[in-house]
């Protein structure tokens, strides 16, 4: 897929949190419009350090309010979006269910967006390496694209601590196989193992 365009718009998932507050902030400074999805655009305590950014007053950041876990909440702010940063968490990591059913909001409003090209999902180093796997890095210690967890590993089960780590294959899976299958857009999986830099919030 082509890259997004200078100056094209981008929808930011979970913008009010640490990394989507950064991503709104590098977006606006690269010359991209913003529309920062949040679940509240009027709570001033969680969203007022967005409004302050110069994007904001110039009308190229717009903040949207959307509930991750409401089908269809994405549909009109997708479209006419040439880019998805998806940055949004889940609730919970315990209902494998749950985690693709939100999954699919996502995807199903960048399908019905006819215009998206490109979208970008932050998930983890835990999709690629999770704790019930030490003995596993000590036999294969290089880290791939195409690696995941071994999901044979009978600790691997969501009631015993690793539900984050099997979300988050989950989602890049799930993301893959309908960029894959939409053949209009493509998907990028980052998998940051840590996060640090100044806080952009208050919260």
């Amino acid at each position: 897929m082509a890259p997004i365009p200078q100056g094209g718009t981008v929808a930011v998932t979970g913008s009010a949190g640490f990394i989507g507050g950064w991503v709104v902030h590098q977006l606006l400074e690269e010359g991209y419009r913003v529309r920062a999805c949040v679940r509240d655009a009027n709570d001033d305590d969680k969203v007022g350090f967005l409004k302050a950014m110069p994007g904001y007053a110039s009308g190229r950041l717009s903040l949207h309010s959307a509930n991750l876990d409401e089908a269809g909440c994405f549909d009109e702010i997708f479209k006419g979006c040439q880019g998805v940063a998806h940055l949004s968490h889940v609730s919970t990591y315990d209902d494998m269910e749950y985690v693709k059913r939100v999954c699919d909001h996502v995807i199903n409003s960048v399908n019905q967006s006819e215009t998206v090209n490109r979208v970008v999902v932050t998930s983890s180093i835990a999709a690629v390496m999770s704790e019930s796997d030490m003995q596993e890095l000590v036999r294969r210690p290089v880290l791939y694209e195409d690696r995941y967890p071994d999901e044979q590993n009978p600790k691997r089960q969501a009631n015993r601590g690793q539900g984050y780590s099997m979300g988050k294959v989950l989602a890049e899976r799930a993301f893959a196989d309908a960029a894959e299958e939409s053949g209009r857009w493509d998907a990028i999986t980052c998998c940051p193992g840590d996060n640090v830099g100044p806080i952009l919030s208050a919260h």
